[in-house]
C-alpha cells in the first residue's frame, strides 16, 4: 500500500499581489498611455497639425512629474542600493524627456538641458551595465 507523501502534494495557497505590485502596473500602463498620447503629439506636430504640441506638453510633462515624483512605483525597489538608484534614474530620465521635449518644440534652453542630462544617462547605462556583467556572473552554469 501506497501512502502519500505530504511533502509531494502540498499545493501552496495562490500568493495575492502586494500592493505596492499593483501600483507598478497600474504605473507601467499609465507610462504606456502617456508615451502612446505622446507619440500622437509627435505626429501631430510634425504634420503640423493644430493639437500636436499641448499633447506633447502635456503626455511629457505628466511623464516628467511620474519620473521626479514616483520613480520607486515605476522601477521598483528592493533594498537601498536600488531605492536610490531608482531616484538616480528617475531624475536622468526626467532631465533627458524634458530636454527631448524642448528640442523638438524649439525651445530655448534646449542644448543646456541635453548637456546635463548625458552626464547622469551615461552614469546610469554605465552602473546598469556594470551590474548587469556581475550578476550574470553571480549566476550557475546552465
Amino acid at each position: 500500500m501506497i501512502t502519500p507523501l505530504p511533502i509531494l502534494d502540498y499545493e501552496p495557497a495562490p500568493s495575492r499581489p502586494s500592493l505596492l505590485s499593483k501600483f507598478q502596473r497600474a504605473f507601467a500602463i499609465i507610462e504606456i498611455l502617456l508615451w502612446g498620447i505622446a507619440l500622437v503629439g509627435m505626429l501631430l506636430k510634425y504634420e503640423s497639425w493644430e493639437g500636436g504640441s499641448e499633447l506633447l506638453i502635456l503626455s511629457i510633462s505628466t511623464l516628467i512629474m511620474l519620473y521626479l515624483v514616483a520613480p520607486i512605483l515605476v522601477f521598483g525597489s528592493n533594498g537601498w542600493r536600488r531605492h536610490l538608484g531608482s531616484h538616480a534614474t528617475g531624475i536622468a530620465l526626467a532631465l533627458a524627456i524634458s530636454a527631448f521635449l524642448f528640442k523638438f518644440l524649439r525651445w530655448q534652453g534646449a542644448i543646456e538641458l541635453a548637456i546635463l542630462a548625458v552626464m547622469p544617462c551615461s552614469i546610469a547605462i554605465f552602473i546598469t551595465f556594470v551590474f548587469g556583467i556581475i550578476n550574470h556572473k553571480k549566476r550557475p552554469a546552465d
